[in-house]
């Protein structure tokens, strides 16, 4: 594997992720309200805040997650490479 391979699935996990993430916490914020104002404390804020800071909240959680599961992708598959080149015969071997 390439740097720039293990980079692009990183970050291309990491955008999925973000994405994901601000569009549950959107979801969580319009749909449970009462669910951030006990968190964060904020018995007056709008159900439009709310959003805003579910949005935020569930998109850095998400960017935190994608950015874990893309560099667990790349070693499982970094690892994977180095096994299978390893098992292959070299050329002394197969003579």
């Amino acid at each position: 594997m390439t740097e720039l391979r293990g980079f692009a699935i990183t970050m291309a996990s990491a955008i999925v992720g973000a994405v994901l993430g601000a569009g549950i916490g959107w979801m969580v914020a319009s749909w449970t309200p009462t669910y951030y104002r006990t968190v964060f404390g904020l018995p007056d804020a709008t159900l439009e805040e709310l959003r805003e800071l579910g949005t935020g909240v569930g998109m850095l959680q998400g960017l935190g997650t994608g950015i874990a599961v893309g560099l667990i992708v790349v070693l499982i598959v970094a690892w994977y490479e180095v096994r299978r080149l390893a098992s292959q015969p070299t050329p002394d071997e197969s003579s």
